[in-house]
């Protein structure tokens, strides 16, 4: 990849109120996953980044930690930086997360990172909808064609879905989860009742998802049915301002754009 399209994607990327290692990252991870950037490829060194991008020093360390942090690249003391082989695999039809592409006739990719997986005994909203106890909370992070990140905590009853409990995080992390609730019981998902607020997003979402703390977000509850009247999962998602538009059906049998 050439430094004069790495900056015009640092442009592309570069959004008002989102700091400029995060407008590098968003560029990087793009290069990465459409190729530009090989698997394996060594990057070029800190100092030569600094000296050919519109970057400091500082904005480019902070960058390169967050990629390896997100297990995007490994850097290797005295060796260099390497784009890592094993990237995360995009999500197949997405259901809350069908974000328009620009001719307005097909999805963008979405890229889903599992950042948690565990029981949880609290009541809620979730256990209230389930009616059981029994709960586990999957939470993900999906980057939106690596233009911006939602945040979602998915809830369901871990003893009548036992495979979001057994199953791998790296095998379950890009799965979609209405996909697998289809192959483990035989049933579609007909009925999801969504409710849409604007919300000031708290500190640890705001980090996760590259965005200041109190920003508004738009934030959906979604009670989804087997059926048309037996709850078989609850999530809540954290969609920032973007300037893409978002499909929403309640159907839960809707192919969307791309069938």
């Amino acid at each position: 990849m050439t430094y004069t399209l790495l900056t015009k994607l640092i442009e592309r990327f570069s959004r008002q109120g989102v700091p400029k290692y995060l407008a590098f990252r968003d560029a990087m991870a793009y290069s990465i996953s459409t190729g530009e950037i090989k698997p394996g490829e060594r990057l070029p060194s800190e100092q030569d980044l600094a000296i050919h991008l519109p970057l400091s020093l500082g904005t480019i360390q902070k960058t390169l930690k967050l990629l390896s942090d997100e297990k995007l690249i490994t850097r290797k003391s005295g060796y260099g930086s390497y784009v890592n082989s094993n990237q995360t695999e995009p999500m197949s039809t997405p259901f809350h997360c069908r974000f328009i592409d620009e001719e307005q006739n097909k999805y963008v990719l979405t890229y889903p990172r599992i950042i948690d997986r565990k029981k949880i005994s609290t009541k809620g909203k979730w256990s209230e909808h389930l009616q059981s106890t029994n709960i586990i909370c999957i939470e993900r992070v999906i980057s939106i064609n690596h233009e911006f990140k939602v945040y979602t905590k998915f809830f369901v009853d871990y003893k009548r879905l036992p495979i979001f409990d057994s199953s791998p995080e790296k095998k379950l992390s890009s799965q979609n989860f209405k996909e697998v609730i289809f192959r483990e019981t035989g049933k579609t998902i007909s009925r999801i009742d969504l409710f849409v607020q604007l919300l000031n997003i708290n500190n640890s979402i705001g980090k996760l998802i590259g965005i200041s703390k109190s920003s508004l977000v738009m934030t959906f509850s979604a009670y989804a049915y087997l059926g048309n009247s037996d709850p078989v999962y609850y999530q809540e998602i954290f969609i920032p301002k973007s300037d893409r538009a978002l499909h929403i059906s309640v159907d839960g049998t809707n192919l969307g754009l791309n069938s």
